[in-house]
């Protein structure tokens, strides 16, 4: 996880499983919201693959995030893993932008710090 600005932007890698990994999202989410984080971007650049169950876990940090009134966004989801999305029909819960600098942007961050 990295910050620009006021955004934590969470940096996926490989397969999002609902694994361990994606426990350890959940719990370093909730973590952050507890310090007062409130904005967040969920880069899928490095993800090869989400499953339904890392699709649970991600609409599980986004209700977290919208019960504090934050905000979520998803960024650069590769056409494998907005399959899964559609097929688990939740696609259109999610805010999602073609790019990092679009997903900054739509969060709040100025064009010329992305």
């Amino acid at each position: 996880m990295v910050k620009i600005e006021d955004v934590v932007v969470v940096e996926l890698q490989g397969e999002v499983w609902g694994g361990w990994d994606s426990v350890e999202l959940k719990d370093s989410v909730g973590r952050l919201l507890k310090t007062g984080e409130r904005k967040f971007l969920v880069d899928f650049s490095a993800c090869s693959s989400v499953n339904s169950s890392g699709i649970g876990v991600l609409l599980a940090v986004q209700e977290a995030i919208r019960n504090i009134n934050g905000k979520m966004a998803l960024c650069e989801v590769n056409e494998r893993a907005r399959r899964a999305f559609s097929i688990s029909e939740v696609w259109n819960e999610f805010d999602s932008k073609a790019s990092r600098a679009e997903g900054l942007k739509s969060l709040g961050v100025s064009e010329s710090n992305p």
